[in-house]
């Protein structure tokens, strides 16, 4: 039996990249993504694989095939979908964990070094928050009291 098209991608939403692993010497990246499929909480997963002649990628979802389920136009969206919400979270991440002025200046250059299409996408977000958390760490060392 064909199952293909029992899941639209308008069926899958609150998607969020929670956890990043990179396996440089095997050759692959796996993402994990909190989402709701049908209203319902899941998981999906998305594999990177790294080959002579390029990438490849896998998604799975945690309790049912998703790719099985998805028609062939929805299943390439999902993917755009999760590699800008993977761009996303991975740099969101970083920028709440910046304790410094100059991590915020590395963190900006950052930026204008990635071309990658999807971080495009998220690039004025995610400036966002990076000059949100530049304000707040300048307030806190504004309010450092250098006096003896």
């Amino acid at each position: 039996m064909n199952n293909k098209g029992t899941i639209a991608i308008e069926d899958i939403t609150d998607i969020v990249l929670t956890k990043a692993d990179y396996y440089w010497n095997s050759g692959y990246n796996e993402f994990t993504f909190a989402c709701k499929i049908n209203g319902k909480a899941d998981e999906i997963y998305l594999t990177e694989e790294r080959h002579d002649d390029g990438t490849s990628f896998i998604i799975n979802s945690k309790t049912d095939d998703i790719w099985e389920k998805l028609s062939p136009n929805d299943a390439y969206e999902l993917e755009d979908i999760l590699q800008e919400k993977r761009q996303y979270g991975v740099y969101h991440n970083k920028i709440e964990k910046l304790t410094t002025l100059q991590d915020c200046e590395y963190m900006k250059w950052d930026f204008m070094e990635n071309d990658n299409p999807y971080f495009n996408k998220v690039r004025s977000q995610l400036q966002s928050e990076l000059n949100m958390k530049k304000e707040e760490l300048q307030l806190e060392n504004d309010d450092i009291d250098l006096t003896l």
